[in-house]
């Protein structure tokens, strides 16, 4: 057991060696009182502690990212396990192996789920959030997955969290794969870096990592350039004195030829090449409103996603939606792209506004067509050269720019959609999910070019990390209503308890507070410019406080300083000190007040 969790844990290592940083997590049981029951003993359904509890007996290995978190079981105990596809129509999930357990949900057919156990002709799967059961005689496993004992379902940001918080308290150990950075940060206390196939250990979570590593790589660097100055002054040396062509001369030539042999060469850092260069720039400039939403509504059969939404975009801003999964994001970013109506409301884009859209399912693409195609088509006025130089840049290279749209992966299939979206040189990018599939180098370049745009961005993410580098702004459609933050992610999260249950309060709240809402709703542009006031406050608060701080720290110095033999003796300084000591004290009176009022 314990050669076979090695072996998987390597194996698991080396499948992130193509980032520049490799990030590995196995939670295994910690054997005792602390295990709990196995995954096949586990009769119903439940929420993630209860995925966790499941899989506390088994070694295993957490992969988490934007896309959603996969477990993989370092031992298969529980039987058959693989993926399953539901053969016919649709399939009940329920709480037990059984008829006579409750069905809690359905799977359509043709969706693909995990095993993670069975129970006689009935199959554990992994569903987002649950655990549940499947009757076997409606389903087919794939060969391709068979025994692979893992499972994968999508997660949002609230279910990260609360997968962050389990982690936090895990009594085993966890080893994480995962390019969530804002979870590395939150979660991990030690990261292996697996680059150049060499291992690094770094102590902390990924912001030390980071800096860490930017630290070490320029201290390495700058050894390198000093050893190689030394060796080439000291060849040149060694050139000069053979030079003399004297017995004496050149034994010390030779001498110092064999101490330079000797030196242990520094490696020069090796410069990253495998990165895409993304460049993004407007072709014009727009007008200051870029995005007028009024009193936009989109329902479904059964569900209604959002009512009543109101907001505005601005010239330069960078703007995240979020919210968690199923609230209407993707929805709002195709209704005002033109590609599906809203139920009832508007939206006005503004003067000289050029749309660049970025689409996670890719539709933009052509499945029947070449990277090249797509690329040429879209843009006939480019040279073949240019094409292949632009390709080139996001890692198609050679007889690559000739592969079909249809046989790319996912990730591949997003980099020529960011390709096209760099070409087309709009002022207004919307962006759904653009990190999927990108690991945490191009993550980086994404964020640094959209930093630099000077444009307008407008996307959907659940990306923490890319949001809080990213956003000057974010909107979060929570209770088919939106909540404006004016900052980034971690001002979102002080502020979402309140600022939700202000704007946008519960289903079951809103009944009660109908009346207080209809005479107390505020508009867009009062809790735009209420919100705007408060972080004015709070930024006036801090210059005061700082500004007391000062003054205290001066006027306990002049104390210090007046009862000095050389300063005590002098009227004149006396006086002088005397003068700034009663200035301090005036205006810290008014300060004192402001601090009151602020406070």
């Amino acid at each position: 057991m314990k050669h076979n969790f090695m072996t998987k844990m390597v194996s698991a290592l080396l499948a992130v060696v193509l980032s520049t940083a490799a990030f590995s997590v196995t939670a295994f049981a910690s054997g005792g009182e602390e295990t709990t029951e196995s995954v096949a003993e586990q009769e119903t359904a439940g929420d993630v502690s209860d995925l966790l509890s499941a899989l506390a007996g088994s070694q295993v290995t957490v992969s988490v990212t934007e896309d959603g978190i996969q477990f993989s079981s370092g031992e298969n105990d529980s039987g058959q396990a693989g993926t399953v596809t539901t053969g016919g129509g649709n399939l009940n999930v329920r709480t037990g192996a059984g008829m006579d357990y409750t069905a809690f949900t359905q799977l359509p057919n043709g969706t693909t789920v995990k095993v993670i156990g069975t129970d006689g002709d009935w199959l554990k799967v992994i569903l987002p959030e649950k655990v549940g059961y499947v009757y076997s005689g409606y389903m087919t496993v794939s060969d391709g997955e068979a025994g692979s004992g893992e499972g994968s379902f999508s997660l949002d940001a609230e279910t990260l969290e609360l997968l962050e918080e389990l982690l936090a308290d895990y009594a085993g150990t966890v080893l994480v794969v995962s390019h969530d950075r804002y979870f590395l940060d939150r979660v991990v206390t030690k990261i292996v870096e697996l680059d150049n196939k060499k291992s690094t250990v770094f102590q902390g979570n990924y912001t030390a990592y980071s800096e860490k590593k930017a630290m070490l790589r320029a201290n390495i660097l700058k050894a390198y350039l000093n050893q190689q100055q030394e060796i080439k002054h000291q060849e040149a040396v060694i050139e000069k004195l053979r030079s003399f062509n004297r017995e004496k001369s050149i034994k010390r030539a030779e001498s110092r030829e064999k101490m330079l042999d000797k030196v242990q060469r520094i490696d020069k850092p090796q410069e990253i090449q495998n990165q895409m260069r993304i460049s993004l720039e407007p072709r014009f400039v727009s007008g200051n409103d870029v995005l007028t939403v009024e009193s936009l509504s989109k329902s479904f059969p059964g569900q209604t996603l959002f009512s009543d939404i109101s907001f505005e975009i601005k010239r330069g801003e960078r703007v995240a939606l979020i919210g968690n999964n199923g609230t209407g994001k993707t929805t709002m970013l195709k209704i005002i792209n033109g590609l599906i109506d809203a139920d009832s409301g508007r939206f006005t884009l503004g003067s000289k506004v050029q749309i660049g859209y970025y689409d996670q399912e890719h539709h933009v693409l052509h499945m029947e067509k070449t990277i090249f195609e797509e690329i040429s088509d879209a843009y006939p006025t480019l040279t073949e050269t240019e094409i292949r130089n632009m390709l080139a840049a996001f890692l198609f290279t050679g007889d690559d720019v000739f592969k079909l749209i249809s046989a790319l992966s996912g990730g591949e299939r997003g980099r020529v959609s960011l390709a096209k979206l760099m070409l087309s040189e709009a002022n207004f990018l919307i962006l759904d999910e653009p990190t999927n599939h990108l690991d945490i180098a191009s993550k980086e370049i994404l964020e640094e070019a959209l930093n630099s745009y000077t444009g307008t961005v407008f996307y959907v993410s659940h990306d923490r990390y890319f949001i809080n580098q990213t956003a000057t702004r974010i909107l979060d459609l929570t209770n088919q209503a939106i909540v404006n933050y004016i900052g980034d992610y971690d001002y979102y999260l002080e502020k979402k308890e309140e600022l939700t249950e202000k704007y946008a309060p519960a289903a079951a709240q809103a009944v009660t507070e109908a009346k207080q809402a209809s005479d107390n709703k505020l508009s867009w542009q009062q809790q735009k410019e209420e919100q705007a006031r408060q972080r004015k406050r709070e930024n006036e608060l801090k210059k005061v406080e700082a500004r007391i701080e000062e003054l205290e720290t001066r006027d306990k110095e002049i104390d210090e300083t007046m009862i000095l033999p050389d300063i005590c003796t002098n009227v004149a300084e006396c006086a002088k000190l005397s003068k700034e000591k009663a200035a301090i004290t005036e205006e810290l009176e008014g300060l004192y007040e402001k601090w009151e009022e602020l406070a």
